[in-house]
């Protein structure tokens, strides 16, 4: 028997929309996150704010001028993990995993070996199956 949480949780958890998408995409959109990513991908950087900074010269040679100009204004400043692009695929894995499952178990098939036929053909364990699905 599950216990209930002592209190609501909802306002903690990213949105639906914003949890499909990484937070460079939410920001910039899909193709300016992605020629983020594919300039910067996998650097720890701190944004800078201020144009005539070496570091934001280094940012407008990478990105160009109006790309760098909105990295900075929203994240000047912070330090900023630029992702390696993984993101969009792991969220399509997902979403495949997902509607595979759901067609074996609407084919009538039980869900413990719904769980391990999808693990066997994505070459995933069941416990991560578990995971995508709950």
């Amino acid at each position: 028997m599950e216990q209930p949480p002592l209190f609501d949780l909802s306002e903690y958890a990213a949105p639906e929309h914003i949890a499909e998408q990484s937070l460079l995409e939410h920001y910039f959109g899909a193709e300016d996150a992605e020629k983020i990513e594919q300039a910067l991908g996998g650097l720890h950087i701190r944004v800078p704010v201020d144009p005539s900074a070496a570091e934001y010269k280094k940012l407008e040679e990478r990105l160009g001028s109006e790309l760098t100009a909105k990295l900075s204004r929203t994240f000047g400043g912070e330090p900023l993990y630029i992702g390696m692009g993984r993101f969009k695929k792991v969220s399509e894995q997902r979403k495949q995993i997902r509607a595979r499952y759901s067609e074996l178990t609407m084919g009538g098939k039980l869900k413990r070996p719904a769980i391990q036929q999808v693990a066997r053909e994505f070459k995933i364990s069941d416990r991560h199956v578990r995971r995508v699905i709950s």
